[in-house]
């Protein structure tokens, strides 16, 4: 492959294997660059699952290169540069792999790799923060979202506003409104009457978010059975899984079969 960056033209060349490379093999033949943008196209076209395996590709291949990083040389300068690269490389894809996890509801998968990514960045990724901030917020975690987001605000005040950048500020706006929300959410739930003590009792339909995914009691062949247990009552049920592309496989089938 020659040097020149990937193009969105490109990119379904990269995926149509020709039988003779596993798509493995054919991730280690691209650079950690070429993999975040091949991810980011997936995912602006909703292809999340597939966006995440590029980024993850793309962690494993910048942490074997800082593992290989040599520890002591005569030109220690350049070595330290070339490690607060990687890093700074490494904040951005734990951040863009934390955003693909929130995507498909894995909160507790997004909280790790933004809190990752946001002490690498010594607290100065703004968008490290919003991630992580948003997964707590997503994990009902409201009183340490607020301590968190204060926290960050708190610490960006003695920046004079002509010093911050443009995009900087518009960062900092979205992490005031999250604040405000998480304040909001926090303030309803301390202010709420009573605990759920079952899920029959909710007024509002669950979401798989409320459940934690425990062992599987079977799989058929078209769907698998896990044990989920709600987070708030600790109410356990049967859940049955269903992969989307299968799901709307099977719907097109049976309006196949209607027709005849």
């Amino acid at each position: 492959m020659d040097d020149r960056a990937l193009r969105p033209e490109d990119f379904d060349e990269f995926l149509n294997l020709d039988g003779e490379e596993s798509k493995d093999e054919h991730d280690k033949n691209l650079s950690f660059e070429d993999l975040r943008r091949l991810g980011n196209h997936h995912f602006s076209i909703g292809e999340v699952e597939v966006a995440y395996s590029l980024y993850s590709s793309a962690i494993d291949q910048i942490e074997v290169s800082m593992m290989n990083e040599p520890h002591e040389n005569k030109e220690t300068a350049i070595i330290d540069s070339n490690k607060d690269k990687l890093t700074d490389h490494l904040v951005v894809h734990l951040c863009n792999r934390s955003a693909c996890n929130y995507k498909m509801e894995n909160y507790e998968a997004a909280r790790n790799d933004a809190k990752r990514a946001y002490e690498l960045s010594n607290g100065s990724s703004l968008k490290a923060a919003f991630r992580l901030a948003r997964a707590e917020m997503a994990l009902s975690q409201y009183e340490n979202c607020v301590s968190f987001l204060e926290s960050v605000l708190i610490s960006l005040k003695g920046h004079r506003s002509d010093q911050v950048a443009s995009s900087t500020a518009a960062q900092l706006r979205e992490l005031e409104k999250l604040l405000q929300q998480s304040k909001k959410q926090w303030k309803a739930v301390e202010n709420s009457p009573q605990l759920i003590t079952s899920v029959k009792l909710c007024t509002i339909k669950p979401s798989i978010k409320d459940f934690e995914i425990g062992a599987s009691l079977g799989a058929g062949n078209f769907s698998s059975i896990v044990i989920c247990k709600h987070k708030t009552t600790n109410e356990e049920f049967a859940l049955k899984i269903i992969e989307k592309k299968q799901a709307e496989t099977l719907a097109k089938r049976y309006e196949l079969i209607q027709s005849i």
